[in-house]
């Protein structure tokens, strides 16, 4: 284990990039100072505890990772680094993030998962230049009133988190990415109509019974994953989103597959999973087998063939791709 930074590495003032993540360290004294034209800093599980009131001092910082530093808050300092754009506190121990990192304007690109947060601050709207937010593993059950104004925020990810109620004040915004998986959820807001431009939904590991009309307003969606929920039927209506590349039903109570999903396969979708359910087939043939689909591939726990499927009860379909 290091004590310090050796001197040698201080001398580099021409500096731009310094990773030193995964090195031990006693501890990291006040000593960055020298290094002022530093852009990127990584001081990720050093084992420090701390970050160094120099850091904040480094006026040219565009991206800090500090992730797995067991911190449980930051010195005011932080709000000094007005030009920093990619920020990491995960795999800490905060129970609330600080009312500094709200003054941070500039900030497009923010990881705080894997920590211990039950509400964010009230400020953390004025982070309007935010595009990519990280909000897993953590305990959070809402979000702030204002968060719909974070406009160019495009990839949002509260996943396993303690939400009940999907939050609504995603709904305004423009994303393309949202993932809501493992939390608490049973519905999902008419309100999410709006979202029309989202490209990527995962829902798994919630507590959906049905699968909502309102995701067929989400005409841009590619990717859709709805397992590990109490779903028991398809609905039909999927077979509105025309760009659908991968649709994962697996894990549910889903019984039938109907034949209108064969719709799918003859627009631009590829990959169906629907292992893990109690699908009674009346005719696989007939939901999947559409001449523009082309070559099926199917596997079947039971080892049924295709052309002995009409009656069959197949308790898992491992997958279905379809090429």
């Amino acid at each position: 284990m290091l004590t310090s930074l050796p001197n040698s590495l201080l001398k580099l003032t021409k500096l731009h990039t310094l990773n030193i993540s995964d090195i031990r360290l006693e501890q990291i004294q006040a000593q960055f100072q020298p290094l002022s034209l530093l852009t990127s800093l990584d001081l990720s599980n050093c084992g420090t505890c701390h970050i160094p009131n120099d850091v904040f001092r480094l006026s040219l910082l565009t991206s800090l990772r500090v992730a797995g530093q067991q911190l449980a808050k930051i010195g005011d300092g932080l709000s000094a680094l007005q030009h920093l754009l990619h920020l990491d506190i995960s795999n800490n121990l905060f129970t609330m993030l600080p009312q500094t990192l709200c003054a941070l304007s500039e900030i497009t690109a923010l990881d705080v998962s894997h920590n211990r947060l039950t509400q964010l601050p009230s400020g953390f709207a004025n982070l309007i230049h935010l595009q990519t937010l990280n909000l897993s593993h953590n305990s959070l059950k809402d979000l702030p009133d204002n968060f719909g104004t974070l406009a160019h925020l495009h990839t949002l990810d509260i996943s396993h988190n303690a939400f009940v109620q999907f939050p609504q004040e995603v709904c305004s915004i423009p994303l393309l990415d949202l993932d809501i998986s493992h939390n608490q959820l049973k519905q999902l807001p008419a309100a999410m109509k709006t979202m029309s431009q989202l490209h990527r939904l995962l829902m798994n590991n919630n507590c959906f019974t049905e699968l909502s009309p309102v995701i067929s307003s989400l005409s841009d969606l590619t990717t859709l994953d709805a397992s590990e929920n109490k779903l028991d039927s398809v609905l039909m209506t999927l077979t509105k989103l025309t760009r659908l590349h991968t649709l994962n039903l697996s894990s549910n109570f889903i019984d039938k597959i109907p034949p209108e999903i064969q719709q799918l396969g003859d627009m631009q979708c590829q990959v169906f999973d629907f292992s893990n359910n109690p699908c009674t087939l009346p005719s696989l043939e007939n939901a999947l087998n559409a001449g523009s689909v082309g070559e099926v591939q199917t596997l079947l726990q039971a080892g049924a063939s295709l052309s002995h499927l009409d009656n069959v009860r197949v308790f898992s379909l491992i997958c279905v791709y379809l090429l």
